[in-house]
């Protein structure tokens, strides 16, 4: 029944992407509950994605603030933003990221094979960040690439897997932003001027984030030149 839920931390708020890569990242007033998660979700460190899920379950809004600048107003996180609030609110990378490649002809038209692969998954708990799929293959992003090599032997009579190491994920995170037309088209012109080659893409559902994969040494680059894009400074 409490009217706000605070988090106090060495935080000011939530910011358009993590000061420590994009010295000119701004400070984001207010999030909604849906941003707020995928931020967190895709590498975000102020929020754990559990820690919004009582709030959520009960409307309250959540606030991120500074125990050390307690008189800055931090980060606002709703239900619902008001209108007019859409657009690209902040981006977020994990690294450490692998991608495992499944693929078989015969997959081809065929039925029931991504209910065998993800229980081979779920069989050697490896966690799943992305996926992306095509007529014959199936990717995934996981940070946990140790047990790959049980999935590809209980997987081998029936499926080729291949993993490549030392990948990254970078998310555009913003509500409504799949409504908005140019978005993706400045996503991938931003990386493709900043010469960041794209391995792997998927869109959320939700329309609230454009997520891709990246070689990990590319990343920084990446997010540096998305923020440019996005939010340009202001020199």
């Amino acid at each position: 029944g409490v009217k706000e839920v605070q988090i106090w931390s060495d935080t000011d708020c939530v910011m358009t992407a993590d000061p420590r890569f994009v010295p000119n990242a701004r400070p984001l007033e207010a999030l909604s509950f849906e941003e707020a998660c995928e931020l967190a979700y895709y590498g975000g460190k102020v929020l754990h994605p559990h820690t919004l899920l009582p709030a959520m379950r009960r409307n309250i809004p959540v606030r991120v603030l500074n125990t050390f600048k307690p008189e800055h107003p931090g980060t606002r996180i709703v239900a619902k933003l008001q209108d007019g609030a859409a657009g690209v609110k902040s981006i977020a990378f994990k690294r450490h990221q692998a991608i495992v490649s499944i693929s078989s002809p015969r997959m081809a038209s065929g039925h029931g094979f991504l209910a065998r692969i993800f229980t081979a998954f779920s069989k050697h708990q490896i966690n799943v960040d992305m996926v992306s799929t095509s007529e014959i293959t199936v990717s995934a992003t996981t940070d946990d690439p140790s047990r790959i090599d049980l999935v590809a032997a209980e997987l081998a009579g029936e499926f080729e897997v291949r993993v490549e190491a030392d990948k990254a994920l970078v998310c555009v995170v913003g509500d409504g932003i799949h409504e908005k037309p140019g978005v993706a088209g400045d996503v991938f012109s931003a990386l493709r001027q900043a010469r960041v080659n794209v391995l792997m893409i998927s869109q959320g559902a939700e329309r609230n984030n454009i997520a891709f994969c990246v070689d990990q040494a590319d990343v920084e680059r990446a997010v540096g030149a998305l923020h440019e894009r996005f939010f340009p400074s202001l020199s």
